[in-house]
């Protein structure tokens, strides 16, 4: 076995490079998939109530709407001028502030609007939101630095690890009994 992954490795760095980033998407994005879709089974077996996975997606969809209000789409702007290669630190400095000036305005409007997400209240997830947004922007912060300099395998290998840590913390703290919260943790620990 250690021979055939030494020989797979080996294949796979005499390829060109944007062969290797294809493949190590290609191969990234189907391990997610498949790591995301067995977990998702796993614990809507052991929960044996909709409510569980119902209320992670609801954690889910707002973390993907604050989320996506906090990075503003700056993140493929700052790439597409880093990618030239010139003033590739002055773009990445001001695409830092703007961002960060995006997600303080964001977790502001977030906390204000708590009181109205009465789900998320009741449960006690508003502080695992907060957590979710200001830890997704700080990797969407990471990452557009690692496109911007050409270094997107690594971007590929985080989200794999994320996953990783995600389904490792997830499916024992259901086991516990921590459900919903046990699932928005696990979001915060994988990214």
């Amino acid at each position: 076995m250690r021979t055939l992954l030494h020989r797979l490795a080996a294949g796979l760095m005499q390829t060109g490079d944007l062969q290797r980033q294809s493949l190590l998407h290609f191969g990234t994005s189907v391990t997610v998939t498949v790591l995301g879709f067995l977990s998702t089974m796993a614990v809507t077996h052991l929960t044996g109530t909709p409510d569980v996975p119902g209320g992670y997606f609801l954690f889910l969809s707002y973390l993907g709407i604050f989320s996506l209000i906090s990075s503003g789409g700056l993140g493929g702007a700052a790439v597409s001028l880093m990618g030239d290669g010139e003033r590739r630190e002055e773009v990445f400095s001001t695409y830092l502030l703007l961002r960060l000036l995006i997600l303080a305005g964001s977790v502001s409007v977030l906390m204000v609007a708590a009181p109205v997400m009465t789900d998320l209240s009741a449960a006690g997830l508003v502080p695992w939101l907060v957590g979710a947004v200001l830890v997704t922007s700080l990797g969407d912060i990471a990452g557009t630095w690692l496109y911007g300099t050409g270094k997107a395998g690594y971007v590929q290998a985080g989200g794999l690890v994320n996953t990783l840590i995600r389904i490792l913390v997830q499916i024992p703290a259901v086991i516990l009994g921590f459900w919903v919260a046990g699932l928005a943790g696990g979001i915060v620990a994988g990214l």
